[in-house]
This record gives structure tokens, sequence and C-alpha cells, in this order.
């Protein structure tokens, strides 16, 4: 038996037991977890058994070439490793350091229309762009006050699309107003506009704001470079359209509206006692963030988990829920979320619903999307993290035409 074929056995094994064992300690009325649309896993890289190139320590992106080459960016050990199309390690860019193609920590990997992978490097408070031998080609300076922790970015002709909150602290932009889609220069230096601001979304307050903050939420082109839909990073069901006018200015043109989550978004803990209670019963929602005009906890429960457009136009959307009444193991910091993924049409149509599989993670809010990149052949790679080891595992939906 391959090795690509015993991981997805135990894999799906393991799955559901966990499944199932859940199910039966869950206290709320029962959730259909049937899968209606069949998936396989037919590579992981990572796994406890593989070797040391395998081996990851905080992966944050990945990517693929046009010869199907993996770029996973590792934000632990300050590489990109490389592997082929069947998961064979090929070698290893960057490293810890300094030098023109070195890294002092990694926040984004995107290919760039060249060929080459920009990264940013937030301890050198710079854009770097190596080519995938590893060579120095160029580099931009980060602004750290205005660019606040992009987490997706797409080429559009000479411009750049950025995803994230602005959090700068100017005085005259009120905190509701600020936008999370930025048009950008391709060297980051200037911006040319932005749009859609936190307060057109269909959340409130304070807290979703933070957690968007941290992940604003996934996008992705259709029907050319002219129309665009975006999911928020906290999901409550709805997706957003947007257009690009004559002029060169994105509006809003329609929502989207998916299956809702099963859970509320979030929940806002109106005392710090609940904070506490929640720690101490080792909930790994609850969040505790400090910001200029108070302390706000809660905990995020139904998150954005990537977005994706189908070689035949049609729109994948993956949300993930975190499981309730699940505690984790005294010798793991993982728990479980459940994947759901819903199929829309060109004009946002949807045509199809379905929960997949439950998932191990074992960071409490979400930084990056956890189904994290779809390659030209449909496949898609999901972050994992078994007995709290990370893996990337690529997986494919049975959908019909």
């Amino acid at each position: 038996m391959s090795d690509i074929n015993k991981y997805s056995i135990v894999f799906l094994a393991v799955l559901l037991f966990v499944f199932v064992s859940c199910s039966k300690s869950d206290t709320h009325q029962p959730i259909d977890r049937t899968p209606t649309i069949d998936i396989s896993i037919d590579l992981i890289i990572g796994a406890e058994d593989q070797p040391l190139d395998y081996q990851l320590g905080r992966p944050i992106a990945v990517r693929t070439d046009e010869e199907g080459n993996i770029y996973i960016a590792d934000r632990a050990s300050k590489q990109i490793k490389v592997f082929d199309e069947e998961g064979n390690h090929l070698k290893n860019l960057g490293g810890r350091g300094r030098g023109p193609g070195e890294f002092q920590d990694i926040e984004l990997m995107e290919i760039t229309p060249d060929g080459d992978l920009v990264v940013m490097d937030r301890g050198l408070l710079k854009y770097k762009v190596i080519s995938t031998e590893g060579e120095f080609v160029e580099a931009w300076p980060y602004n750290l006050s205005k660019q606040f922790y992009p987490q997706g970015i797409s080429y559009m002709n000479d411009e750049i699309l950025a995803l994230f909150l602005n959090s700068s602290s100017a005085e005259d932009i009120q905190i509701f107003n600020r936008d999370l889609f930025h048009v950008y220069t391709t060297d980051f230096q200037q911006k040319k506009s932005s749009f859609v601001p936190f307060k057109d979304l269909e959340l409130k307050g304070m807290f979703p704001w933070i957690l968007m903050a941290y992940h604003p939420g996934s996008f992705k082109y259709i029907m050319d470079q002219n129309v665009l839909v975006f999911s928020p990073g906290v999901y409550n069901g709805s997706l957003f359209m947007y257009k690009k006018q004559a002029n060169g200015n994105w509006e809003f043109d329609k929502t989207l509206r998916g299956s809702p989550p099963n859970v509320m978004p979030y929940e806002v803990f109106d005392s710090e006692q609940k904070y506490i209670q929640a720690v101490e019963n080792q909930d790994p929602k609850a969040i505790k963030a400090n910001f200029r005009d108070g302390i706000y906890m809660g905990r995020q429960l139904s998150m954005d988990a990537g977005l994706y457009r189908l070689e035949d136009g049609r729109i994948v959307h993956f949300y993930a829920e975190w499981r309730e009444g699940y505690t984790k193991s005294p010798d793991s910091n993982t728990h479980l979320m459940d994947l759901y993924v819903q199929i829309f049409d060109q004009d946002g149509s949807l045509r199809a619903h379905s929960y997949l599989f439950a998932y191990p993670e074992r960071h409490q809010f979400a930084q990056y999307s956890p189904v994290n990149w779809k390659d030209e052949k449909d496949r898609f790679y999901l972050f994992a993290s078994p007995n709290d080891i990370p893996t990337v595992r690529r997986f494919s939906l049975g959908l019909s035409e």
C-alpha cells in the first residue's frame, strides 16, 4: 500500500472516530454532520512519521506553480519548503537571517506574475521578492503603521489588491469606517484607493472588528478581474460581491446568501469572570484583546475558511465552526473544528452545501484561512494539526459539472 493511501485511510479513520465520539458528548440539539459531497485526500505533508525536511512548525501559506510544485511558507523555521506535485521534498528556501534571501519573520507569501515569491517580512519591515530558486530579486519597505497585517494580496495588471483592516490611529477615521480592501502599486509604496468599510458588513460591535483585524477574510476574482467576491473573517452566512467601475473604483453589487452557520458567529463576554471560567474550562475559543479604549473578551465560533473559483467558474466557499463539547487532551493543544463547503454559481446563487469533516486546530483564533490554496487541478490545501503536529493536506471535492 502506498504511503499516500496509508495516510488517507488513517486520517479518514481518525476523523470517523472523532466524529462519533464527539457526537455522543454533545449536549445541544444534534447537528446533522452527514457529508453530501465526497472528498478524497491524496497527499499529506508534515505527518509525524515523515523525515525532518517534511516537518512543519507553523505553516502560514501554501502556493503552487505551473509545474505543480508546492511552496509552504513556515513561520517557525523562517523557510519556504518546496515539494514536487507528488509531495517529495525538493529544497528549502530562505531561513532565519538578515541577508538578501533570508527572513526574520514571514507573515505573507504570494506568487508574483513573474513566477517569483513575494514575502512580507515583518521582522525586517520589508516586502522581499525571491526567485523559486531562493535568489534575491528585490525588496521594498513595509509601512507598519498603515499596512497592518495584510492577509491576502492579488496582482491585477499593474496594481495589487490587498486585504487588511486599516488599523491606523489617525483621528480623522472613525474606527468602523476603516476599509478592508486597498489598491496599491506593485511595490506596495503608493496606495491608490480603498473600499469596503467595516460598517458595511453585517457585523456589529468592537469584538468582531478586533477578530477581523487578525483574519479579515478571503476574496477571489471571478469573471476576469472586474468582479470579486469577499467572505468576511467572521462568517455569519453572507458573502459580498463587488464590481469594478469604468472609472476604476470598486462598488458594492450584491450580497450572496449562503448557508447560515449552526452557531452564533461570536459571543462577547460581559464580565472578566466569564473569560476566566472559559479559560479554566480549556475553551479554545476564549479570546482577550486589549485595545486603546478598553479590554474586549469573547470567543469566535464561526469563521471563514477559504474562498476560491473553480476552473468552470463556480465559486467554492469554505467555513469552519468550533466543535462544542470537546475538551483538549492533556498532551495536546489541538481542538476540533467542523469544516463545511458551499458552491455558488457565477451569479452568486447557492447550488450546493455540505458538511465535510472535522479537523484538529491548535490556535485559539484564526490568522490564516485553513483551506489555504487551490491549484490548477481544483485540489485544495488544508492546514490541520493532529496530535498538535502541523500538516498540510491536499484534498479534492467530488463535484458534478
